[in-house]
């Protein structure tokens, strides 16, 4: 190889060294959750459809409503994944279909993240009483506790 094969070689490993390194640093889509466009939600009528048709055109719902199993959720979030962070959600759609008592579909409402509240949990912590284990016990705590099963 002459030097100008060499050096040809080289910028063809560095540019494409480059373009994989470039490419890797692109944040990754995921959509999680059943796979509903806008369009999806126009397709349910109130006051005609019932639970069946629904389900042939939505399919399962995401969840059902604990204290009122007349009302369905389904759920679409978009999640945004960057090298080096975690992931972050970045849209979220909530479909809350309810019916009446003989299951025609009455009311249909499509939440987005903004309709949602961020809730922080607690940094207290409960503080529980009993033994403190030493780093001993922990590992030959459970010595002469073993019993083989009855054959």
């Amino acid at each position: 190889m002459n030097k100008q094969q060499i050096k040809y070689l080289f910028i063809f490993f560095l540019y494409t060294f480059i373009s994989i390194f470039a490419s890797s640093c692109s944040p990754v889509y995921t959509q999680h959750g059943h796979l509903i466009d806008n369009s999806g939600y126009k397709i349910l009528i109130e006051n005609r459809d019932n639970k069946k048709t629904v389900i042939n055109k939505l399919g399962s719902p995401s969840s059902k409503n604990p204290l009122n199993e007349n009302t369905w959720i389904y759920i679409t979030s978009i999640h945004e994944k960057k090298p080096f962070k975690s992931s972050k959600k970045i849209e979220q759609q909530v479909l809350a279909v309810t019916f009446n008592e003989n299951d025609i579909l009455i009311n249909k409402r499509v939440l987005t993240l903004k309709d949602g509240k961020v809730l922080t949990p607690l940094e207290e912590k409960t503080v529980t009483y009993g033994k403190k284990t030493s780093l001993f016990r922990e590992i030959f705590g459970n010595l002469g506790k073993y019993r083989p099963s009855p054959q």
